[in-house]
């Protein structure tokens, strides 16, 4: 059998998880520009400049990325500790002891902000 530790567990998670957020947020950006392309050419028509445009644009990929961070944020404090639990049960308490996960508000503002 093949010895895994916690360790290792831990950096397959990290390299998945940075590689999907990569593909999820330029699809993001492709799709919210895709939506307003046509509120973008009215902006343009209507006399914006680019300045105004950059910040419209900015100002909507942060709300979309504020309200995705708190529901991410949410579902982790949730996820975290039932899969630390199932990682324990896989590799025992010797590799993983017993922890007690807790939210705050610092973390809850940091992880969202």
């Amino acid at each position: 059998t093949a010895n895994i530790n916690a360790s290792q567990l831990f950096q397959m998670l990290i390299i998945f998880g940075g590689t999907t957020l990569f593909f999820l947020i330029s699809n993001n950006i492709r799709l919210l520009i895709d939506i307003f392309k046509k509120d973008y050419q009215l902006w343009t028509i209507l006399g914006a400049s680019r300045t105004q445009l950059s910040l419209l644009v900015s100002g909507q990929f942060y709300l979309m990325a504020v309200i995705v961070s708190s529901i991410g944020t949410i579902l982790s404090f949730i996820m975290a500790d039932s899969y630390y639990k199932f990682l324990q049960n896989l590799l025992g308490r010797d590799e993983l002891p017993d922890l007690v996960i807790t939210a705050n508000i610092q973390s809850i503002l940091l992880s969202i902000f």
